[in-house]
């Protein structure tokens, strides 16, 4: 059977040819909680690009319960939250200086939160990210996506 070289070649050069762009993304992990308990809801950041800022809005279930805390991906960053009312903060994690955050992928922040006594076990409270940015010290944003 004769094979045709130029169909693979041309198959191969569209392959290689098609814009590949970074995954820069933030999203909030499944966890679970008792009623009445305080949790830490981790905040992740995966990001192929240099990041030098990060900035986004998240939909609580609960009351926020105490100060969000930054991890060892800060470099010398900051972490501050301004409430927009029904329990939905925009969070800004920022460098002064515009350091790079740290590493690739994990927990950037991690918010506390007051789960309502009365939840009952087995329900789901969700928790939704919007508005996110993702910074490059150009200033440009490039944030692929939230989960």
């Amino acid at each position: 059977m004769k094979k045709n070289p130029i169909l693979f070649v041309l198959s191969l050069s569209l392959l290689f040819s098609a814009p590949l762009r970074a995954q820069n993304t933030l999203s909030v992990a499944n966890i679970e909680a008792s009623a009445g308990k305080t949790i830490m809801v981790p905040v992740g950041m995966s990001n192929a690009d240099e990041i030098v800022a990060a900035q986004f809005d998240i939909a609580l279930p609960y009351a926020l319960d105490g100060d969000m805390v930054l991890t060892n991906r800060g470099n010398g960053h900051t972490v501050s939250c301004r409430s927009l009312g029904n329990n939905v903060y925009t969070v800004i994690v920022v460098s002064m200086e515009g350091k790079t955050l740290r590493g690739n992928d994990g927990t950037l922040v991690t918010i506390p939160i007051k789960v309502d006594p009365a939840a009952v076990e087995g329900d789901y409270a969700y928790i939704t990210l919007t508005n996110a940015v993702l910074a490059k010290r150009d200033g440009s944003n490039a944030c692929t996506g939230t989960a």
